[in-house]
């Protein structure tokens, strides 16, 4: 049995504080395939965007923490989905470990050289993953 953990979307204004919430079904597109991860986000991305009355266009930046993005060709496959949803960019995507890892640790991140390529540096860790 696949199982089903919960999707939340959060839009901050530009000081990080919290406006609205949106929360969907899983968006693992390795259990619900790509078209079931879109649907997961854009009724994510739909609720907490209505809670602030904004549209996609007026997202001025979106980073996601997808579960299943764990190699570069996933990122390749779900950026296309990403798209779909209209959100502004910048855009960074993510594995959804690094967001949970990013919620309760000194954490720091530096752009390199590459488009779309960040290192993270977590000093508990004293490791870059």
């Amino acid at each position: 049995m696949w199982e089903r953990p919960k999707a939340h979307v959060l839009v901050a204004d530009e000081i990080g504080k919290v406006k609205g919430v949106g929360r969907s079904g899983t968006g693992n597109w390795e259990g619900v395939g790509l078209e079931g991860a879109l649907a997961t986000l854009q009724q994510g991305v739909g609720e907490a965007l209505d809670q602030v009355r904004a549209s996609p266009g007026q997202v001025a930046a979106a980073a996601y923490g997808l579960a299943g993005l764990d190699w570069p060709s996933d990122e390749d496959r779900l950026r296309p989905v990403v798209a779909q949803l209209d959100v502004a960019w910048p855009q960074v995507l993510v594995n959804d470990t690094l967001v949970a890892l990013r919620a309760g640790e000194d954490f720091k991140v530096w752009a390199l050289d590459k488009p779309g390529e960040l290192w993270y540096n977590m000093r508990s860790y004293k490791t870059n993953a």
